[in-house]
Protein backbone atom coordinates (compact mmCIF):
# COMPACT_ATOMS: atom_id res chain seq x y z
CA UNK A 1 0.00 0.00 0.00
CA UNK A 2 3.05 2.27 0.96
CA UNK A 3 4.57 1.78 -2.75
CA UNK A 4 1.28 2.77 -4.38
CA UNK A 5 1.03 5.67 -2.84
CA UNK A 6 1.95 8.79 -4.99
CA UNK A 7 -0.10 11.84 -2.56
CA UNK A 8 -1.21 12.49 0.37
CA UNK A 9 -3.56 15.30 1.41
CA UNK A 10 -5.29 16.76 4.89
CA UNK A 11 -8.55 18.05 4.72
CA UNK A 12 -8.81 19.93 7.98
CA UNK A 13 -12.44 20.13 9.91
CA UNK A 14 -14.18 22.03 12.57
CA UNK A 15 -14.83 18.66 15.07
CA UNK A 16 -14.62 14.87 15.50
CA UNK A 17 -18.14 14.47 14.31
CA UNK A 18 -17.54 16.71 10.81
CA UNK A 19 -13.80 14.42 10.26
CA UNK A 20 -15.48 11.07 10.56
CA UNK A 21 -18.44 12.36 8.39
CA UNK A 22 -15.77 13.33 5.38
CA UNK A 23 -13.93 9.96 5.82
CA UNK A 24 -17.41 8.58 4.94
CA UNK A 25 -17.93 10.11 2.10
CA UNK A 26 -14.87 10.07 0.59
CA UNK A 27 -14.87 6.11 1.30
CA UNK A 28 -17.96 5.99 -0.48
CA UNK A 29 -17.11 8.34 -3.30
CA UNK A 30 -13.56 6.81 -4.11
CA UNK A 31 -14.19 3.04 -2.94
CA UNK A 32 -10.82 2.88 -2.01
CA UNK A 33 -8.96 -1.26 -2.57
CA UNK A 34 -8.07 -1.49 0.95
CA UNK A 35 -11.07 -0.06 2.71
CA UNK A 36 -13.82 -2.85 3.03
CA UNK A 37 -15.85 -1.11 5.28
CA UNK A 38 -17.91 1.72 5.18
CA UNK A 39 -18.18 0.96 0.98
CA UNK A 40 -21.73 1.38 1.34
CA UNK A 41 -24.14 3.67 2.92
CA UNK A 42 -25.92 2.36 6.00
CA UNK A 43 -29.14 1.49 5.89
CA UNK A 44 -31.45 3.38 8.63
CA UNK A 45 -35.21 2.90 8.83
CA UNK A 46 -37.96 5.28 10.69
CA UNK A 47 -40.61 3.21 12.19
CA UNK A 48 -44.02 4.47 12.63
CA UNK A 49 -47.26 3.63 14.18
CA UNK A 50 -50.88 4.50 14.06
CA UNK A 51 -53.38 2.89 16.50
CA UNK A 52 -56.91 3.09 15.43
CA UNK A 53 -60.19 1.57 16.65
CA UNK A 54 -59.55 -1.41 15.24
CA UNK A 55 -56.49 -1.96 14.41
CA UNK A 56 -52.81 -1.34 14.28
CA UNK A 57 -51.13 0.07 11.30
CA UNK A 58 -47.38 -0.44 11.00
CA UNK A 59 -45.00 0.96 8.83
CA UNK A 60 -40.83 0.56 8.32
CA UNK A 61 -39.70 3.26 5.96
CA UNK A 62 -35.74 4.71 5.25
CA UNK A 63 -36.65 8.18 4.45
CA UNK A 64 -37.68 10.29 7.21
CA UNK A 65 -42.03 10.95 6.63
CA UNK A 66 -42.32 14.45 6.01
CA UNK A 67 -44.65 16.30 8.08
CA UNK A 68 -48.44 16.01 6.50
CA UNK A 69 -47.31 12.43 6.68
CA UNK A 70 -46.11 11.98 10.07
CA UNK A 71 -48.09 9.20 11.60
CA UNK A 72 -49.41 9.21 15.49
CA UNK A 73 -45.67 8.13 16.31
CA UNK A 74 -42.89 7.84 14.37
CA UNK A 75 -39.17 6.40 15.93
CA UNK A 76 -35.56 6.04 14.77
CA UNK A 77 -33.82 6.51 12.95
CA UNK A 78 -32.53 2.91 13.56
CA UNK A 79 -29.41 1.70 11.78
CA UNK A 80 -29.51 -1.85 10.21
CA UNK A 81 -31.71 -4.08 7.84
CA UNK A 82 -31.78 -7.04 9.64
CA UNK A 83 -31.61 -6.25 13.07
CA UNK A 84 -34.86 -3.16 12.70
CA UNK A 85 -36.69 -5.89 10.25
CA UNK A 86 -36.26 -9.09 12.18
CA UNK A 87 -36.83 -7.11 16.16
CA UNK A 88 -40.37 -5.26 14.28
CA UNK A 89 -41.30 -9.29 13.58
CA UNK A 90 -40.89 -10.56 16.81
CA UNK A 91 -42.83 -7.35 18.37
CA UNK A 92 -45.58 -7.78 15.79
CA UNK A 93 -45.94 -11.50 16.47
CA UNK A 94 -46.21 -10.75 20.16
CA UNK A 95 -48.72 -8.39 19.50
CA UNK A 96 -50.88 -10.50 17.86
CA UNK A 97 -50.53 -13.37 20.55
CA UNK A 98 -51.93 -10.97 22.90
CA UNK A 99 -54.70 -10.13 20.50
CA UNK A 100 -55.84 -13.65 19.25
CA UNK A 101 -56.15 -17.37 20.54
CA UNK A 102 -52.71 -18.81 19.46
CA UNK A 103 -52.41 -22.37 20.42
CA UNK A 104 -49.62 -23.30 18.15
CA UNK A 105 -46.90 -21.17 16.10
CA UNK A 106 -49.07 -22.22 13.35
CA UNK A 107 -52.17 -19.75 14.01
CA UNK A 108 -49.86 -17.37 13.31
CA UNK A 109 -50.31 -15.31 9.88
CA UNK A 110 -47.40 -16.54 7.30
CA UNK A 111 -46.25 -13.16 7.24
CA UNK A 112 -45.43 -12.98 11.07
CA UNK A 113 -43.53 -16.22 10.57
CA UNK A 114 -41.29 -14.97 8.08
CA UNK A 115 -37.18 -14.10 8.88
CA UNK A 116 -37.82 -10.40 7.98
CA UNK A 117 -41.41 -8.76 8.99
CA UNK A 118 -42.77 -6.87 5.77
CA UNK A 119 -42.15 -3.19 5.35
CA UNK A 120 -45.83 -2.57 6.39
CA UNK A 121 -48.44 -4.42 8.65
CA UNK A 122 -52.12 -3.97 9.89
CA UNK A 123 -52.20 -6.05 13.06
CA UNK A 124 -55.84 -6.13 13.63
CA UNK A 125 -57.13 -6.05 17.29
CA UNK A 126 -58.73 -9.38 18.74
CA UNK A 127 -59.29 -9.47 22.72
CA UNK A 128 -58.63 -5.42 23.32
CA UNK A 129 -55.60 -5.91 25.08
CA UNK A 130 -53.68 -3.31 23.46
CA UNK A 131 -56.02 -0.79 22.84
CA UNK A 132 -55.09 -0.29 26.81
CA UNK A 133 -53.88 3.13 27.15
CA UNK A 134 -51.37 1.86 29.93
CA UNK A 135 -49.85 -0.86 27.61
CA UNK A 136 -49.49 1.61 24.80
CA UNK A 137 -47.61 4.17 26.82
CA UNK A 138 -45.43 0.91 27.77
CA UNK A 139 -44.70 0.15 24.17
CA UNK A 140 -43.66 4.20 23.33
CA UNK A 141 -41.36 4.03 26.34
CA UNK A 142 -40.04 0.63 24.47
CA UNK A 143 -39.76 1.91 21.05
CA UNK A 144 -38.06 5.13 22.58
CA UNK A 145 -35.55 3.19 24.60
CA UNK A 146 -36.22 4.54 27.56
CA UNK A 147 -37.79 1.49 29.62
CA UNK A 148 -38.30 -2.62 29.12
CA UNK A 149 -41.30 -2.34 31.09
CA UNK A 150 -43.12 -3.52 28.32
CA UNK A 151 -41.61 -7.01 28.05
CA UNK A 152 -42.30 -7.26 31.73
CA UNK A 153 -45.93 -6.57 30.93
CA UNK A 154 -45.79 -8.82 27.89
CA UNK A 155 -45.10 -11.67 30.29
CA UNK A 156 -47.84 -11.02 33.00
CA UNK A 157 -50.00 -10.25 29.89
CA UNK A 158 -49.63 -13.79 28.71
CA UNK A 159 -49.34 -15.66 32.15
CA UNK A 160 -52.58 -14.08 33.13
CA UNK A 161 -54.78 -15.03 30.11
CA UNK A 162 -53.56 -18.66 29.90
CA UNK A 163 -51.30 -18.27 26.39
CA UNK A 164 -48.24 -19.92 27.62
CA UNK A 165 -49.35 -23.16 26.26
CA UNK A 166 -47.25 -26.19 25.51
CA UNK A 167 -46.54 -25.47 21.90
CA UNK A 168 -46.41 -21.89 21.83
CA UNK A 169 -44.15 -21.72 24.82
CA UNK A 170 -40.49 -22.04 23.14
CA UNK A 171 -41.52 -19.84 20.63
CA UNK A 172 -42.56 -17.10 23.33
CA UNK A 173 -39.17 -17.35 24.90
CA UNK A 174 -37.31 -16.97 22.28
CA UNK A 175 -39.44 -13.52 20.53
CA UNK A 176 -38.72 -12.68 24.52
CA UNK A 177 -34.95 -12.59 23.89
CA UNK A 178 -35.05 -11.49 20.72
CA UNK A 179 -36.92 -8.36 21.68
CA UNK A 180 -34.25 -7.62 24.90
CA UNK A 181 -31.54 -8.04 22.34
CA UNK A 182 -33.53 -5.70 19.65
CA UNK A 183 -33.67 -2.92 22.68
CA UNK A 184 -30.48 -3.51 23.73
CA UNK A 185 -28.72 -3.02 20.27
CA UNK A 186 -31.37 -1.15 18.52
CA UNK A 187 -33.91 0.57 20.65
CA UNK A 188 -31.86 2.14 23.62
CA UNK A 189 -28.52 2.16 21.23
CA UNK A 190 -29.79 4.87 19.17
CA UNK A 191 -31.41 6.64 22.12
CA UNK A 192 -28.27 6.89 23.81
CA UNK A 193 -26.72 8.16 20.69
CA UNK A 194 -28.99 10.58 20.74
CA UNK A 195 -28.30 11.94 23.92
CA UNK A 196 -24.78 12.02 22.95
CA UNK A 197 -24.84 13.63 20.01
CA UNK A 198 -27.26 16.54 22.09
CA UNK A 199 -24.14 16.86 24.65
CA UNK A 200 -21.89 17.40 21.99
CA UNK A 201 -23.99 19.80 20.33
CA UNK A 202 -24.50 21.80 22.99
CA UNK A 203 -20.87 22.74 23.98
CA UNK A 204 -20.42 24.07 20.53
CA UNK A 205 -23.37 26.39 21.24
Amino acid sequence: MVCMTSEIGIIQCEREEAALLKENALIRTHKPEFNHAKKSPETYYFLSLTPTAEYFDFRLAMPLPNEDEMLDFTYGAFKGNRTIRKGTGVLLRQLFLLEHDIQTPFDFPTVLTNKLTPLAYRLPFGNGIIKDSSLQKLLHEFLEGQSLSFIHQLVGSVTEHGLFGEYVSKLILKDWEALKRFYDHCLHRTTQRQYSLRAIECLYI
